[in-house]
């Protein structure tokens, strides 16, 4: 499962090295990376996580082993679309959706 980042808007372009790695967006651009260069990007560099992503067979039950939190936002890869966690089942927020 990744983590997926936007750069903030403030800038016509952002450029982190990280890891030996070079992260780059434009403003209104995402990129999946793992939840550690997540949190990195979005501590040092005000990148904004816009939740977990990944395929469907991916969507989590817990995370940490902590059960997930209502409202949970996973991106589901596969569908091309955002989810929400309702307790129970994840759900096309736009539909209500089982999913």
């Amino acid at each position: 499962m990744k983590a997926r980042v936007m750069p903030p808007g403030c800038e016509p372009s952002s450029s982190v090295l990280l890891g030996g790695r070079v992260f780059t967006a434009r403003p209104g651009h995402v990129l999946d990376v793992e939840p550690r260069q997540a949190a990195y990007l979005a501590d040092r560099h005000g990148w904004i996580i816009i939740g977990h992503a990944g395929r469907s067979s991916e969507r989590p039950a817990s995370i940490n082993g902590l059960p997930l939190a209502l409202g949970f936002p996973f991106i589901d890869l596969d569908l091309g679309r955002t989810l929400i966690w309702d307790g129970q089942t994840f759900r096309d927020p736009a539909t209500g959706e089982a999913m």
